[in-house]
This record gives structure tokens, C-alpha cells and sequence, in this order.
């Protein structure tokens, strides 16, 4: 077994120095998503506080009704504003793992690799229904608020999004990258076809990925929303000969 393991800190020390609102603390860059404190790839938004209800108070975010998304007052001055947004996790993974797998008995082989990322958020668009078309279509197969089913982790189905919140998920994932099974024919069989070697092997990439990510690939997490950016992982398989004279 051999493993690769790789992780990645860093920390935003300073920007320009500018200090905007005169507090003598150096301000942040929201337009470019730079926060002084936080890695690079931060998930800079509202936080979500679950999904209101029948009977809830709705003039935090006028407009609201049961089955749409409750955001935290976080500066508790009773309305829901750009000031409550908040740095809320990054996109970057705290490590990715690989590891390597071989077995050989007799004159068989297998070699197993896994692909492992711990961590990570990043918003995925497939589950935003505001957008377009999209408005009131069941991109996923999730379960909605209804009046039937009063959840508090999905809005209701027509859930237009007014304050474009990210929709964000984990894209922790373990991948079986590549399987490989092979079988190297005996020495007392290949000599009597005059050959100096023979192996059959077949094998398969991207077999399974065991992950809370909705949509096509958390390697990627775009969500499945722009396809020309990346698409469904494909399965590979391939059955091979390999023969030596």
C-alpha cells in the first residue's frame, strides 16, 4: 500500500491597508471574496437558520412566507442586510489522500486506488431555483418544503432566492479511482505457445464515489449547471491481452 497525502494552510495577514469606515482596523475586500484572517476560496454570505414556517415572524425579510429560507440577524437590529453576511467556511479542502493498492497471489493481481477530499464548501448552483427557467423545476430529486412536509432544511419548490444565497455544500468525497484484475498465465503455458509472456486483465476507472454532494462531480463542484466547464463523471472500462514473444 502506498499513500499521498497533501494539505494546504494559508491565511490572509494584510490587504491595502485601506481603512473605509475609520474603525483604525484595516478592511476587508468583499468584491474579490479576500477577508483578512480567512484562507483564500472563503464562502462569504448570509447565514442560513433554517426555513420559515406557518405561524413565524416574516418582517426580518419582508416578502417571506413558509417554505422560504430564514437567515440569521446576525448584527440583531431586526431586518436582514448585506451587514449580516458573514464569512460562513472555504472551498478548500483540509487535506486529499491517495492511496495505492496492490495484491498479487499466485499469478493473479489487483490494484486498487482510492481518491479521498475531506472538506470544502462551495455553492451549488443546481439547487438555486431562482434562476430563469430553472424557477419552478425539480432540478433534484429532494424534498421540498410543503405544507405536507414542513421541513427546515429545503425551501418550497418555487423558492425564488431574492437574496442569491449560495446553496452551499460539502464536496468531501471518497472516490474508487481505478480497479485493475489481472492474471499473469504460468510459464508451463506460455512456453508451449511459444510466447515469453501472457496476461488477461480487466479493468474499470471511476467505479464509485461515496459523497453528500448533489449533482454530477464534488471534484469539481460546479453542480451540473455549466456544462461546458465540466460534466458526469464517466465510468471507464476496459478489458485487455497482453501478450510478449
Amino acid at each position: 500500500t502506498g499513500a499521498a497525502f497533501t494539505l494546504n494552510r494559508n491565511e490572509i495577514v494584510k490587504l491595502t491597508g485601506n481603512d473605509i469606515n475609520g474603525d483604525g482596523v484595516e478592511d476587508d475586500d468583499i468584491a474579490n471574496e479576500w477577508f483578512i484572517g480567512h484562507p483564500l476560496g472563503a464562502n462569504y454570505d448570509y447565514v442560513f437558520d433554517g426555513i420559515y414556517q406557518e405561524g413565524d415572524d416574516f418582517s426580518a425579510l419582508p416578502g417571506s412566507q413558509p417554505g422560504h429560507i430564514r437567515f440569521r440577524d446576525v448584527d440583531q437590529d431586526g431586518v436582514i442586510t448585506p451587514d449580516d453576511r458573514q464569512v460562513l467556511h472555504s472551498n478548500q479542502p483540509d487535506f486529499i489522500l491517495g492511496l495505492t493498492n496492490t495484491f498479487n497471489y499466485k499469478g493473479f493481481s489487483l490494484l486498487a486506488v482510492f481518491n479521498w477530499r475531506q472538506g470544502g464548501y462551495s455553492p451549488n448552483q443546481a439547487l438555486n431555483l431562482g434562476r430563469n427557467f430553472y424557477y419552478e423545476a425539480n432540478v433534484y430529486d429532494i424534498p421540498y418544503w410543503t405544507p405536507e412536509n414542513r421541513i427546515n432544511d429545503w425551501p418550497i419548490l418555487n423558492y425564488g432566492n431574492p437574496l442569491a444565497w449560495g446553496f452551499y455544500q460539502t464536496r468531501s468525497f471518497v472516490r474508487l479511482q481505478d480497479l485493475s484484475l489481472g492474471y499473469t498465465f504460468p510459464v508451463s503455458i506460455t512456453e508451449k505457445a511459444n510466447l515469453s509472456g501472457l496476461k488477461v486483465y480487466v479493468s474499470g476507472k471511476n467505479l464509485l464515489t461515496w459523497t453528500d454532494w448533489i449533482g454530477w462531480d464534488p471534484e469539481h463542484g460546479a453542480g451540473g449547471i455549466n456544462p461546458g466547464n465540466n460534466g458526469p463523471l464517466m465510468k471507464t472500462y476496459t478489458v485487455g491481452l497482453n501478450v510478449q514473444f
